[in-house]
């Protein structure tokens, strides 16, 4: 680990510990510090221009994107508990902030929240969720279950989840900075637990737990920005021509993590490619 990036390790000995502190006043004086900042924070997001393509959107389908840049809508509704959930890990974030700042290995990286978006490029603008330090940032998401586990088992977030991976790459190069801090905790820790303790991996293991977050270092890498620019182009030119760019995924549910599942353009997609359209929940 370099040293003007946290020590991953000892930063997760760190957050429990610090969890253990939430009753303090000293933890109690952060939130409420966070907490004030809160309102004017989401008033700043709500209130900037959302470009089209987004940093946070760029690796989607690009038919579905083309639909959306028309305006298209239909298809499969978007679950309710998706829409709690998006707004629980907004709320969650001052909280989760808040931690990282009690953390002895946070110490010598300060962490403050950007108030202005940034321009990604020519076509994208967006604003990340903390800023740590003089060169880093910090990226914080809740998952459900299933995408947490993959995460902890997996080969990192560019692997497994690319699009959020891309969207740190723009943020990066949007605020001019190396390293992205990626903390992930799951929405449901304790069933989550109970349900991965039967399996094979882990039931053999006396008293396994959950770790109760994901942590990643995310290093800045060129290539890859310019390849989210790339595309972003690519997805802003298709939205010039009144023909669809094609689907890049076969439109299918399946159980899993696969695009199409919940897809909000499906059925006009199964519909320009002659398929039958059947409405299925996602098991994402």
């Amino acid at each position: 680990m370099k040293s003007d990036r946290p020590d991953l390790i000892q930063l997760e000995q760190d957050i429990y510990s610090a969890l253990e502190k939430v009753d303090t006043p000293e933890f109690l004086k952060i939130l409420d510090e966070l907490a004030g900042e809160s309102a004017a924070y989401l008033k700043a997001h709500l209130d900037m221009e959302h470009s089209f393509p987004s940093p946070s959107g760029v690796m989607k389908c690009r038919l579905q994107q083309w639909f959306k840049g028309k305006g298209v809508e239909g298809g499969d509704k978007i679950p309710a508990y998706w829409t709690v959930r998006m707004a629980s890990g907004i709320l969650s974030e001052p909280f989760w902030q808040a931690v990282l700042r009690m953390c002895p290995s946070m110490e010598k990286f300060p962490i403050a929240r950007p108030m202005a978006s940034v321009t990604c490029g020519d076509y994208m603008r967006g604003k990340g969720d903390f800023l740590i330090g003089d060169m880093g940032l910090g990226e914080s998401k809740e998952k459900n279950g299933w995408i947490y586990k993959r995460l902890l088992e997996g080969q990192g977030v560019a692997f497994e989840l690319p699009g959020e991976y891309m969207q740190m790459q723009q943020y990066l190069a949007g605020y001019n900075r190396d390293w992205c801090l990626y903390m992930v905790t799951p929405d449901s820790p304790g069933m989550l637990q109970g349900m991965m303790r039967n399996y094979k991996r882990y039931k053999d293991i006396p008293n396994w737990e959950l770790p109760i977050c994901y942590l990643e270092i995310v290093e800045r890498r060129e290539l890859d920005v310019l390849a989210g620019l790339s595309r972003a182009k690519m997805i802003f030119l298709d939205q010039l021509s009144d023909e669809h760019p094609p689907r890049e995924y076969d439109g299918q549910i399946r159980k899993g993590m696969h695009p199409c599942n919940i897809c909000p353009v499906r059925r006009q997609c199964n519909e320009l490619y002659n398929e039958t359209y059947i409405s299925g929940e996602s098991s994402d």
